[in-house]
């Protein structure tokens, strides 16, 4: 389900689906083929835009990606699938697929 849409993009990779708290934080588990740097991050079809990410750099290899977003996630459904849209800095865009469970 992993949606590429250019070169950066298809560099990333996710290993399981990400985890979504309603708090704000997203957890995404990925495996880069190679460095990216990440600007932003949004749920597609919902309002909610980025804090911060962290790390912004992704180095090649294994990287556990946490997602900070401004203000409460409450109106996600528990247990249901939602796409986080990753945006590198030169523009790209990779969808992860990430699950509420909290």
């Amino acid at each position: 389900m992993s949606v590429n849409r250019s070169r950066q993009g298809s560099l990333i990779k996710y290993i399981k689906h990400g985890e979504i708290y309603r708090n704000g934080v997203a957890k995404l588990y990925l495996y880069v083929l190679d460095n990216v740097l990440l600007k932003g991050a949004y749920i597609e079809g919902k309002p909610y835009s980025t804090q911060t990410i962290a790390p912004m750099g992704l180095r090649k290899g294994y990287n556990e990606v946490t997602v900070y977003f401004t203000g409460l996630l409450n109106d996600l459904q528990y247990n249901q699938k939602y796409l986080i849209v990753l945006t590198t800095t030169d523009n790209d865009e990779i969808g992860i697929p990430a699950i509420v469970v909290g």
